[in-house]
């Protein structure tokens, strides 16, 4: 898995917020957070994976969840996972 802090911004999919239901995009990186997450990894280990610090993840999910407009780090999976981005 490559490392979030060298990848190229490139915008893969456009998803909508369910709060507000504007459009929003995930970074490979902060899918890649999302995929190990939905995995049952820890923040530590997802640190320890992408080569990042503990906070730095739970930066990611934060921003991940106020993209999406939800409240928990389990509700972005689910959204996720419904739409078919994460298995």
């Amino acid at each position: 898995m490559p490392n979030c802090t060298r990848e190229r911004p490139i915008h893969l999919k456009t998803f909508i917020n369910v709060e507000n239901k504007h459009q929003f995009v995930l970074l490979p990186c902060q899918k890649q957070v999302l995929a190990l997450a939905a995995e049952g990894k820890t923040y530590k280990e997802i640190a320890h994976q992408l080569s990042l610090s503990e906070a730095s993840i739970q930066y990611h999910m934060k921003h991940i969840q106020n993209l999406m407009g939800v409240q928990s780090k389990s509700e972005a999976i689910a959204i996720m996972i419904r739409k078919g981005l994460l298995l």
